[in-house]
């Protein structure tokens, strides 16, 4: 069936968590609100879109203008037929679509068939970026690379999103807080953590509880918070959403696990974050305050090369080793993030200290923040590079 406008299948498949889902649906939004395309989401594991959109409900559906299915291998090609015919086709991250698929590629005239690549700074991506690869099937697919350069399809971002304003003054921090239930503690500051189960989150949670600063970190329910609890029985008291438990300097608190839609406003309310995942480090990375990444590891220590890239090319664009004072707390934002992932080990006092010098000097380095988010966003958006790229070879 042929439909007035353009038309894309979007496959995704859920490796683990939530990032996969979590760029493909943002994509598939904005393919839908900013692009004026029709948005076929094929997903592979329901329960992870049920968890990052709470009210979704049943598949197949239309939610907020996406078709959604379940990600079906022996979908039939009489069901492909059904759908609204694709004018494109993006496997996510590389993950290879149903046989049918491939089998209705083959019969297809002007169909664009492209592999949506993972985010990176690395160098190669430029080389790459909408280079076609023949297929056995005998149709060339188009390698489509997300990136921070010229020479790359751009970051997701929603076209409105700079008009917001981020980061947020101090009422509309508390607002956001009591709004979120989020403990909000006077002259504390406040810490959400989002991350991956590692060795070097007893370390920081020990200096925290040690250190010179009050704080109050909110912790999201899952691996973090299970294994912190095997090793320090203070924290079992850490059961239900709401629950809060004072551990020398620190007040750790249980936050509910929120829907996608709400996550920018709980980065705003913290002072400063720590997100894993492609999609959260874009969200944290728009709001124009202090984080760090702790990136997903990988085998033969890839992810390391990954990160030194995405900050290096921070510093490229931002320059910020020109200014002194930013340069000193960049310097220590630095050792904490080596540690965080694994590059290095730091002493309990080189931890404690990188660690109270940016929470103290943090407003030099959000500045730098914010230009890089500045020319990112004038680079134009990776939904806006995709749908004009689709657009140029249907031509």
């Amino acid at each position: 069936m042929k439909k007035n406008k353009l038309c894309a299948w979007l496959f995704c498949r859920v490796i683990d968590n939530f990032g996969d889902i979590g760029v493909s649906w943002r994509l598939a939004k904005q393919l839908v609100c900013e692009q004026n395309m029709q948005v076929v989401l094929w997903v592979d594991d329901w329960q992870a879109v049920q968890a990052l959109l709470p009210d979704v409900g049943h598949q197949p559906c239309e939610y907020e203008g996406v078709l959604l299915l379940f990600w079906n291998e022996a979908q039939s090609m009489q069901g492909l037929q059904n759908m609204p015919a694709a004018d494109a086709v993006i496997e996510t991250f590389a993950c290879d679509v149903p046989e049918t698929v491939l089998q209705w590629l083959t019969e297809q005239k002007q169909v664009v068939w492209l592999n949506l690549e993972y985010l990176t700074a690395e160098d190669w991506v430029d080389g790459i970026h909408l280079l076609p690869s023949l297929q056995s099937n005998g149709v060339a697919k188009y390698f489509f690379c997300p990136g921070f350069s010229e020479q790359t399809g751009g970051v997701s971002y929603e076209q409105n999103l700079l008009a917001k304003k981020w980061p947020v003054d101090s009422l509309h921090k508390q607002a956001l807080r009591e709004q979120y239930a989020l403990p909000s503690i006077a002259g504390n500051t406040h810490v959400y953590v989002f991350g991956y189960a590692d060795e070097m989150w007893p370390l920081w949670f020990e200096m925290w509880a040690h250190g010179a600063q009050s704080l109050t970190v909110w912790l999201a329910k899952g691996s973090v918070l299970t294994q912190l609890q095997t090793q320090y029985p203070v924290l079992q008291a850490l059961q239900q959403v709401g629950d809060s438990v004072v551990w020398g300097r620190v007040t750790v608190c249980l936050v509910p696990f929120v829907a996608q839609a709400q996550f920018d406003e709980v980065l705003q309310a913290a002072d400063v974050c720590v997100v894993r995942g492609e999609d959260s480090v874009l969200r944290a990375l728009w709001q124009g305050q202090v984080f760090w990444w702790q990136i997903y590891r990988q085998e033969a220590q890839a992810h390391h090369i990954k990160l030194k890239a995405f900050w290096q090319r921070f510093v490229d664009d931002t320059e910020i080793l020109q200014d002194a004072a930013a340069q000193k707390v960049w310097q220590s934002h630095q050792l904490l993030s080596d540690e965080l992932n694994g590059v290095r080990h730091l002493s309990v006092s080189e931890r404690a200290q990188a660690w109270q010098y940016v929470c103290e000097h943090q407003v030099y380095l959000a500045v730098f923040l914010q230009k890089w988010r500045q020319l990112l966003w004038d680079k134009g958006s990776l939904a806006t590079q995709l749908a004009n790229f689709i657009r140029h070879q249907l031509k």
